[in-house]
């Protein structure tokens, strides 16, 4: 029989932050800052990046949406999304539909004048994420999931 463990992430209906995975989720939760690396084999394939954890992505728990939330006093800083599935063991870009037809890397730009952008992204259960810097990554990224 399963046991309930309020500390899991199971199916979650509100974002919860990708770093505080392991902790009871307070009514308003802390943010917790994502970091990104400068280029896509910066992303560490057999997650063993111990100086810098950011190199090995962040779990994702398998849920469905990624929530990214960006700021940068430029409207030019952006970072693409990675993607890494257990299955693999490779750290490859995520790729989504832009609706022509074609499709392009996911990419959380900042909004002109330093507005701040919050972005949706479906990940289909991909297991980490990993954060790179398009060519200047955004002073602000911070990360959370969701199944609904």
């Amino acid at each position: 029989m399963a046991t309930y463990i309020p500390t899991s992430w199971g199916r979650t209906r509100r974002p919860k932050t990708l770093a505080n995975r392991d902790n009871t989720v307070p009514t308003k939760e802390t943010a917790a800052e994502v970091v990104s690396v400068t280029t896509g084999s910066g992303l560490v394939d057999d997650l063993n990046a111990i100086a810098l954890p950011q190199c090995n992505g962040y779990a994702t728990e398998n849920q469905r949406y990624l929530h990214v939330y960006v700021k940068d006093a430029s409207a030019t800083d952006a970072v693409e999304i990675y993607g890494y599935n257990y299955a693999f063991g490779k750290w490859a870009p995520i790729l989504e539909e832009d609706g022509d037809g074609t499709r392009s890397v996911m990419t959380a730009t900042c909004g002109a004048s330093g507005a701040a952008r919050l972005y949706i992204f479906d990940i289909a259960g991909i297991d980490r994420v990993g954060f790179v810097a398009a060519s200047t990554a955004p002073d602000d990224i911070f990360a959370a999931c969701t199944t609904f």
